[in-house]
């Protein structure tokens, strides 16, 4: 079976094709374009090139399959979710388009039209296949356990949202996937982070790492962490809880992500991207992340003693922080970790064929060994290139120690010096 997987949403689009439980190529649209993150991009070149991969058209496939569950945008469950927040906390207009926004957008009757049309600009007027939407976080699981090659794990499925989802526990076990805890909006680790990021100065879902980086220079501030605290609390049965007032929710001037409320809480305006960072925000950077690994830490504790499982699978946009990974790896509650290199959604166009062939029952376990899913280019095919941009260039033993000795010592020194000031001061 010839399964189409894409992933279009705000940014990262990607397409993968996976015939009989096995990748045969996969690639992000941002590889294609240049342009970083595609943000508002339909895959279509990455469509093109894993069809060639293939060697396949698009009426030799037999399903597409998109990893949002369009479903309960249908069925009003969604609404209904959207309506218990607001019945909870105070509501601005902002929220309420937020909310009417994505109920319009992600209708299946939406989806297939922006896919399909699409498709035909591309194609043309073909007969194509059906079109199948599945559920984000079953996705990011079915990639993270099976790749995982470990046959019995808990799963950890971990992002901004997906649908409803912020969260999820599972249970691998004999190559079943067992649901065991779901955290739902407005509480989100991923928007928790992202809130920092932009509150911070850098661009939200882009600039995450610049936080996990500034933290390692930061030192422990008690009230900065009391502060944080506050907004995020694992709440003693395997999830957690925010509060969505100073993270998510009312008047927002400053960012798309975070309220007003945010920066009156903490005191100070917020960075603009222009300005100093002072060892007042590279501590609170060290807040941030030191928050988001003693949650995660104690709902790794309550699922390990719960399940009695040793080992860990990890996928979902929060899972490339590197350092709450390493902090899981080294907490002593488990043996091993998997950590998957295509965990955000820029991967999980895979997840969504994985899903499709994980109800068939004809996914295997096996432990994933590279990422060499998309194009590559051998040196003739790069001297093409150079030499019809009549761009200089050198044939090189070791890449690698030429760069490095190309870059003049003094000037390597007076760049780490510029860093170390930056981040320290005079």
């Amino acid at each position: 079976m010839n399964i189409l997987g894409i992933f279009h949403s705000y940014s990262d689009p990607s397409a993968a094709l996976v015939h009989d439980g096995r990748v045969v190529a996969f690639v992000e649209e941002e590889r294609l374009t240049r342009v970083k993150h595609a943000r508002g991009y339909f895959p279509s070149r990455a469509v093109d090139y894993v069809l060639k991969a293939g060697g396949l058209s698009i009426t030799d496939v037999d399903c597409i399959a998109q990893a949002w569950d369009c479903g309960v945008y249908d069925s009003g469950e969604m609404a209904a979710h959207y309506a218990q927040i607001n019945a909870k906390y105070p509501t601005t207009a902002e929220d309420l388009a937020y909310q009417e926004t994505h109920l319009e957008t992600f209708s299946s009757a939406s989806q297939k039209h922006i896919i399909l049309q699409n498709l035909r600009k591309q194609f043309g007027n073909v007969q194509f296949p059906p079109i199948v939407f599945v559920k984000h976080h079953l996705a990011h699981a079915c990639m993270a356990y099976f790749d995982s090659g470990m046959h019995d794990a808990l799963v950890l499925t971990i992002d901004g949202s997906g649908e409803a989802v912020t969260t999820a526990w599972w249970l691998g076990k004999d190559r079943q996937l067992t649901l065991l805890h779901e955290v739902k909006i407005p509480h989100s680790l991923g928007w928790f982070y992202a809130a920092f990021t932009e509150y911070l100065g850098f661009e939200a879902y882009d600039g995450e790492y610049k936080i996990m980086g500034l933290a390692s220079y930061g030192k422990s501030d008690a009230e900065l962490e009391e502060k944080v605290a506050k907004l995020v609390w694992y709440d003693g049965q395997g999830g957690f809880e925010t509060d969505p007032m100073l993270l998510s929710r009312g008047k927002r001037s400053f960012s798309y992500y975070y309220p007003d409320a945010l920066a009156a809480y903490m005191g100070r305006n917020p960075r603009a991207g222009n300005e100093e960072i002072t060892q007042w925000h590279i501590d609170l950077a060290y807040a941030v992340q030191k928050r988001l690994e003693a949650i995660v830490e104690q709902m790794l504790q309550y699922w390990v003693g719960r399940s009695g499982m040793r080992h860990l699978a990890v996928a979902g946009g929060v899972g490339l922080n590197v350092k709450m990974n390493g902090t899981l790896f080294t907490s002593g509650l488990v043996d091993d970790i998997f950590a998957h290199p295509l965990c955000a959604d820029a991967g999980v166009s895979i997840g969504a064929a994985m899903v499709l062939e994980y109800s068939k029952e004809e996914l295997e376990l096996s432990r994933l060994q590279d990422v060499y899913f998309g194009p590559s280019y051998d040196d003739d095919e790069i001297e093409r290139v150079l030499q019809a941009c009549r761009l200089p260039y050198t044939r090189e033993e070791s890449i690698a120690k030429s760069a490095a000795n190309s870059w003049p010592r003094a000037k390597l020194w007076a760049g780490f010096r510029g860093i170390w000031k930056g981040a320290h001061g005079p």
